[in-house]
C-alpha cells in the first residue's frame, strides 16, 4: 500500500505537532519518625512502604526509594570480635599467652563497637573470662581479677567455663563475685529521643525511657535501647563504685533519612526539616518528598504527614490519619493519603508556617514520667545486695585449669 505525498506530509506534521508526554512526578517517601516510644519497632518504615505501594497506583506518579543508614559497620565489628575470639583460643592452646591476651583485648574492642547489635551478653562475658584466665596464668593477678569482675558484672549468676572441672577456679570466681557484690553500687540513667523506648541492660528488659537503674554492681554493663524506627542503640559502659552515669540513645547517622527523622522525633517542624528534605530529594532526583511522624493514641497510631516541594521550597500538611498499631487497617488510610498526594503534584496547597509542632498531641520529652528502680540480679530477684557473705579461704588462680569451650554461634 502506497501513501500519497500529501498524506505522508500530513502524517509527519501530525507527529511534529503532537503534545509531548508528561513525565511522571517522582516522589520519595521517607520512613515515618516516632513521636512516642510506644510506636512499634519499624512501624514507620512499614507504613512508608505501604504508602509507596499505594502511590504506584496513582496516575503519573512514581515512588522512588531513599537510601537508608547502613548498619554494616556494627555488623562487621561483631564478626571481627568473634573472629578475634577464635584466634585467641587457638593461640592459647599453643600457650602463646601474650598473643592470646592481645587477641582477646582486640575482641573486646570490637564488641564495644558492635554493642548495639549484641543480643547475647554471654559472648562478651566469655571474652572477659578468657582474658582473665590468661592474665592469671601469666602472673598478672590484678588484671585477671579486673577482667573476671567485668564478666561477673555482666552475668552475675552464671557458671563460667572451667568452674565445673576446677574447684580452684570455681573458688576464685566465688571470691571475686563476693567482693564485687559487696562493693558500693552504681546508678545508670538511660534516656532516649523519643521517650518511652524499651531498655535492656545485660540482655534483660528493664523498662522504658527515661529510666534510672540503681544498685547496679560496679563493672562492665551492656545497655541497649530499642528505638521504634531504627536499629537498636547501645553501648558497653564501665561503672565505678558509687558512680552515676547517663546513657542516651537517639537517631544518629549521616543519611538524609536519619537526619530528617532525628529532627522530626523531637516533634519539631523547623526550617532545618526543609533543608534536609531538599537534600533527600536531590539524592534521588525526586520532585517531591513525603515524610511524617507516628504517635501512639491508645491502641492506635496517628500519622501526621507532609509533602515537600524543592522547586517551591515549601512544606504542606496532609490530612491526619489513624490506624491500628499492627497496620492491619492502614491500607485504606494510606490509599487515601496516596490519592491526596497525587492531587497535589502541581499545587501543594497552603504552606506550613515554620517552625511549628508536628502534633499537639505528642507530649514534650521533659513531660515523660521517669521510672526509678533497683537493679535485680538475674535468677534471684529477692536477693539483697548488702546481704552479709560467708568468708572464704583465698585460692591460687595460677593453678586453675583452663578448659576451652566453643562459643555459641
Amino acid at each position: 500500500m502506497r501513501f500519497a505525498p500529501s498524506s505522508v506530509l500530513a502524517l509527519v506534521a501530525g507527529l511534529t505537532l503532537a503534545a509531548p508526554v508528561a513525565a511522571a512526578t517522582k516522589i520519595a517517601v521517607v520512613p515515618f519518625a516516632p513521636l512516642t516510644g510506644d510506636v512499634p519497632v519499624r512501624a514507620g518504615g512499614k507504613a512508608a512502604m505501604l504508602l509507596a505501594g499505594e502511590l504506584k497506583n496513582v496516575g503519573e506518579v512514581t515512588p522512588v526509594e531513599l537510601p537508608l543508614e547502613s548498619d554494616e559497620k556494627a555488623a562487621k565489628a561483631l564478626q571481627d570480635a568473634r573472629d578475634a575470639v577464635t584466634a585467641a583460643q587457638k593461640l592459647e592452646t599453643r600457650r602463646k599467652f601474650g598473643a592470646a591476651a592481645a587477641a582477646y583485648r582486640q575482641a573486646l574492642a570490637h564488641y564495644e563497637a558492635a554493642a548495639a547489635l549484641i543480643a547475647d551478653v554471654n559472648e562478651v562475658s566469655d571474652a572477659h573470662v578468657a582474658l582473665a584466665i590468661v592474665h592469671y596464668l601469666t602472673g598478672d593477678d590484678e588484671t585477671g581479677e579486673k577482667e573476671l569482675s567485668n564478666a561477673i558484672a555482666l552475668t552475675p549468676k552464671r557458671t563460667f567455663a572451667g568452674e565445673e572441672t576446677s574447684k580452684l577456679f570455681a573458688a576464685t570466681v566465688a571470691r571475686v563475685r563476693e567482693k564485687l557484690l559487696a562493693s558500693p553500687t552504681a546508678t545508670l540513667q538511660v534516656e532516649s529521643i523519643p521517650a518511652g523506648a524499651q531498655v535492656l541492660v545485660d540482655g534483660r528488659e528493664m523498662g522504658r525511657t527515661p529510666l534510672t537503674l540503681k544498685a547496679i554492681p560496679p563493672g562492665k554493663h551492656l545497655w541497649r535501647v530499642l528505638l521504634p524506627t531504627s536499629e537498636p542503640e547501645g553501648g558497653l559502659v564501665l561503672l565505678s563504685p558509687s558512680e552515676h552515669v547517663t546513657a542516651k540513645a537517639e537517631l544518629n547517622g549521616s543519611s538524609p533519612v536519619t537526619k530528617l527523622n532525628a529532627v522530626l522525633a523531637s516533634n519539631s517542624l523547623s526550617p532545618a526539616v526543609a533543608e534536609i528534605a531538599k537534600e533527600a530529594a536531590a539524592s534521588v532526583e525526586a520532585d517531591l518528598v513525603a515524610f511524617g511522624a507516628l504517635l501512639g493514641r491508645g491502641d492506635d497510631l496517628v500519622l501526621e504527614s507532609f509533602l515537600y516541594s524543592p522547586a517551591q521550597d515549601l512544606i504542606a500538611r496532609l490530612p491526619q490519619k489513624s490506624f491500628d498499631s499492627e497496620l492491619i487497617s492502614a491500607g485504606m488510610e494510606l490509599y487515601n493519603v496516596a490519592g491526596e498526594i497525587g492531587s497535589r503534584t502541581q499545587n501543594l496547597g497552603a504552606a506550613e508556617t515554620l517552625p511549628c509542632k508536628i502534633s499537639l498531641e505528642a507530649p514534650p520529652p521533659q513531660a515523660a514520667e521517669r521510672t526509678e528502680m533497683a537493679f535485680k540480679l538475674p535468677g534471684d530477684e529477692e536477693q539483697q545486695l548488702d546481704e552479709p557473705k560467708k568468708s572464704r579461704r583465698p585460692v591460687d588462680p595460677h593453678k586453675t585449669i583452663r578448659v576451652l569451650r566453643p562459643r555459641d554461634k
